[in-house]
């Protein structure tokens, strides 16, 4: 008999769906678990709503979600928006928000556009597992994210504003334990990292007026674009840049920036740029002399930036393009 019900229910939601399709209403974004496998599907955000613990929202088609008085989607339990037959998934002038319980997202040929985006949420930073790819943010969208201890990956995302991964420590005791990943991604705004456990950002543009890595325990900068009018490298405690690595890179920022405190004074610990190139710089005391802060220009840097393998032309592994938006 519960089996009989549940049949019938779902069918009753498939008919109700497929009916309004074809009317072209416009359906409330879903509050409890459901999957939808229909094209062109239109859905409304009316202020907050709220995908709960035990809900699993799944669209496996392109649509629209259109948002409206403040519209908010706070997830606590699991959302898939995945285009796996074309098209897009249009999010209009809506948040996300994923809260502390919250389980994974998975988002593919999303694009985000209007005002919104994703952000944090009020009750906390979220431990969430994130995996997004071919996802757009356009004008007037940004992706702010809190996170404890997920695992982030962020694959052929293109962002032309704001990109920010910050770390929460997990309790009082522990710290950070997120691990993310950026993946030929095209950061037109630059992109900001702080206090993340483990990160690999690789075969990326990266714009902007400028790019921040900030305590960031490991860091793999693996060839990419560098094209942020400034890098900030920031390191709060001595000796911290041991797992830092920056390889195969195309720089054409202006200012590369590095900050550390000493152990001791005139104590400094190495940072090395491995197969890199510099615009308009091709020497080491070049790039010292007009790009690089560190110890030789300022004492109080514990940081002394070196060079192997220094490229003359532009290794040309990431192409800049300009934004079609």
């Amino acid at each position: 008999m519960t089996l009989r019900f549940g049949a019938v229910l779902a069918l009753a939601l498939f008919v109700s769906v497929v009916s309004a399709q074809q009317r072209g209403d416009v359906l409330p974004f879903p509050k409890k678990s459901a999957t939808y496998k229909t094209d062109g599907l239109k859905f409304q955000v009316a202020g907050r709503t709220a995908i709960p613990r035990n809900a699993d929202v799944i669209s496996l088609r392109h649509g629209r979600i259109v948002g409206k008085s403040d519209a908010v989607i706070e997830v606590s339990g699991y959302l898939e928006l995945k285009c796996v037959t074309g098209g897009n998934m249009v999010i209009k002038d809506v948040w996300l928000e994923l809260t502390p319980e919250c389980k994974e997202i998975y988002l593919s040929g999303v694009v985000f556009e209007g005002k919104g985006g994703i952000r944090p949420s009020e009750s906390g930073p979220s431990k969430a597992r994130v995996y997004m790819e071919a996802t757009t943010f356009k004008p007037g969208t940004s992706l702010q994210f809190e996170s404890t201890s997920g695992k982030l990956t962020f694959s052929g995302v293109t962002a032309r504003d704001g990109f920010a991964i910050q770390g929460r420590a997990k309790d009082k005791n522990g710290g950070n334990r997120t691990e993310l990943q950026v993946l030929s991604m095209k950061a037109y705004g630059g992109i900001s990292i702080e206090n993340v456990r483990k990160s690999i950002v690789t075969m990326s543009m990266l714009g902007g007026k400028e790019s921040t890595f900030k305590d960031c325990e490991t860091l793999d900068f693996l060839t990419n674009h560098a094209k942020s009018e400034t890098f900030t490298f920031t390191q709060s405690e001595p000796k911290k840049f041991g797992k830092t690595k920056i390889k195969n890179s195309d720089f054409f920022a202006k200012n590369i920036l590095f900050s550390a405190p000493a152990n001791k004074p005139g104590q400094a610990e190495r940072v090395r740029f491995e197969v890199c190139y510099f615009e308009n710089a091709r020497t080491p005391e070049a790039v010292r002399e007009f790009v690089i802060m560190d110890v030789g220009k300022d004492e109080n840097i514990a940081v002394l930036a070196t060079f192997k393998k220094l490229q003359k032309r532009p290794l040309g592994l990431v192409k800049y393009s300009p934004p079609k938006d």
